[in-house]
């Protein structure tokens, strides 16, 4: 007979490890079918075993489509395939996942981001059968987080465009008095000198007036206008502005299409598009403006057929100083600009663009009904 001492040993030895999860059916099924954790379970050829309700509803596949085959190859993105094979290997390996941040896609191809738990299972014996996953699904939470981090870093740029802006106007009009002063009162290469010095101060003064569209929140007096009155009008501008290699196409609705904002701040904002419309245009092509009314919403969309927009800058064309352009020859403010108007009329504005196609930027603008008293412009 083996001593206590051989007992004890043996016994510690069958003893699962802190990371392994033992193989139970009474205690599986119950708290992994109610659990609202999606959570699943592989065995060592890594094939589905478990897949409870609330994975089938977080990620679209039901359980009778993947037990008994591997975890869904649509449902993990290309790039963390790799990574995703790594933390399987060590889960077997006896070392648990804990809270690794991933991209998971569902089945109709919807993003979501999930915190990963995974552990090894063992059968009675201690022999490792599997592993078992709980997926946290955080997106909502990341979500917040990187609109938080938005606000915080839009508050911050305002705060310093404006105080850059009010010393640079300053500067900017002492410097623009003296050269008018000169241009006046000379004639010849210095008064020529001193236009130009004229002409790059008006330059500095229109940036200027960008760094304070942008530092200045919704506290400006907006009013209720006919927004297809708005953009119908600029258009002779902006067809100086794009010039004669540019065909402009206006689709307007109708109807008049009523929202409350600034006009200048509309007009500025179809200016810098029509303005990046054209750069993105160089050998010429067709700009579109359209307006309509879809439900309560006015649209306004500005389409270029030029090279499009690549696709790892579109999530930050409208981040305040972003520009693709050379030193020099872009601020990186117009799209900021655009995207302050928006927010301060309480609308929504969004790019789609493909290479080598065109871009398409849309405003979605609340719809108000003007009424006797609302002063429509």
């Amino acid at each position: 007979m083996p001593t206590t001492q051989q007992g004890r040993a043996e016994r510690s030895a069958r003893r699962p490890s802190a990371s392994d999860v033992p193989e139970s059916p009474g205690l599986v099924d119950p708290v992994t079918s109610s659990s609202p954790i999606p959570t699943f379970a592989v065995d060592l050829d890594q094939r589905l075993t478990l897949w409870n309700a609330a994975a089938e509803r977080t990620f679209g596949w039901s359980s009778d489509e993947v037990l008994g085959k591997r975890v869904p190859p649509a449902m993990i993105p290309r790039a963390d395939r790799a990574g995703s094979a790594e933390r399987m290997r060590r889960a077997l390996a006896g070392a648990a996942v804990t809270g690794e941040r991933v991209r998971r896609l569902t089945k109709s191809g919807d993003e979501r981001w999930i915190d990963i738990y995974a552990a090894r299972t063992v059968d009675p014996d201690g022999r490792p059968i599997g592993v078992a996953v709980q997926l946290v699904d955080v997106t909502e939470r990341v979500c917040l987080e990187a609109e938080l981090l938005q606000t915080q870093k839009v508050a911050a740029i305002r705060l310093l465009a404006g105080g850059i802006a009010h010393d640079f106007s300053k500067a900017l009009a002492a410097a623009g008095v003296f050269a008018e002063r000169i241009r006046d009162r000379t004639h010849g290469s210095i008064a020529e000198d001193a236009t130009s010095i004229v002409d790059a101060v008006e330059s500095g003064q229109a940036l200027s007036r960008q760094l304070v569209g942008l530092a200045r929140g919704s506290d400006a007096a907006a009013a209720v206008v006919d927004v297809r009155d708005v953009v119908g009008r600029l258009e002779s501008v902006i067809r100086r502005l794009v010039g004669d290699r540019v065909a402009i196409e206006m689709r307007l609705a109708p109807e008049p299409v009523h929202a409350r904002l600034l006009v200048a701040q509309l007009e500025q904002a179809l200016i810098n598009l029509a303005v990046n419309a054209r750069e993105a245009m160089p050998r010429g092509g067709v700009l579109t403006i359209g307006l309509r009314r879809v439900t309560d919403e006015a649209v306004i969309e500005v389409s270029d057929t030029g090279v499009g927009i690549p696709s790892a800058n579109l999530a930050a064309v409208f981040e305040p100083f972003f520009t693709t352009k050379a030193t020099g020859q872009g601020t990186g403010l117009g799209l900021a600009m655009v995207r302050g108007f928006v927010e301060n009329a309480a609308g929504r504005v969004a790019v789609r663009s493909d290479a080598g196609r065109g871009s398409t930027f849309s405003i979605w603008l609340p719809v108000v009904t003007p009424t006797a008293g609302s002063g429509v412009v």
